[in-house]
């Protein structure tokens, strides 16, 4: 059998390398250790848009914020996007299991809202300003 020469090997493994490198960004993978480096890709300025869980009860509205110790459902709140096209029923557990780990019982709240929550940062400060809010969906955990 031929031996390969080691500066072709080597330019085989580099160029095979980044190639697999290049079609992992292109295609938008996300399989460790191969990225799309979408980390640092997302342009940040002093707007954001982001949506909120208000639990409704007699005490009125609180905000549904997962405790960040809980080992699951802490990070789990980018999935606020999936309420909207579930059933009713993968709604009602997926509230149940946030309302769960925020601390907050289901039996004294009357309705859960999705809320769209519009921000502003302040350059002095550096603290997001709520600009506006607006509902998206309601559920009855």
């Amino acid at each position: 059998m031929p031996r390969i020469s080691e500066p072709v090997l080597a330019r085989t493994v580099t160029y095979g390398v980044v190639c697999v490198l290049l079609a992992t960004a292109a295609a938008g993978v996300e399989a460790w250790p191969l990225t799309s480096y979408r980390l640092f890709s997302g342009v940040r300025t002093d707007a954001r848009t982001a949506l909120e869980l208000v639990a409704v009860g007699v005490d009125g509205p609180t905000v549904v914020r997962p405790d960040p110790t809980h080992p699951v459902l802490a990070t789990t709140t980018y999935r606020y996007d999936d309420l909207a096209p579930a059933s009713p029923a993968e709604r009602e557990e997926l509230v149940r299991a946030w309302l769960d780990t925020a601390g907050i019982d289901p039996a004294d709240v009357a309705s859960v809202r999705l809320d769209r929550v519009r921000s502003t940062l302040d350059p002095e400060t550096l603290e997001w300003t709520e600009v506006s809010r607006e509902p998206v969906l309601e559920v009855l955990p």
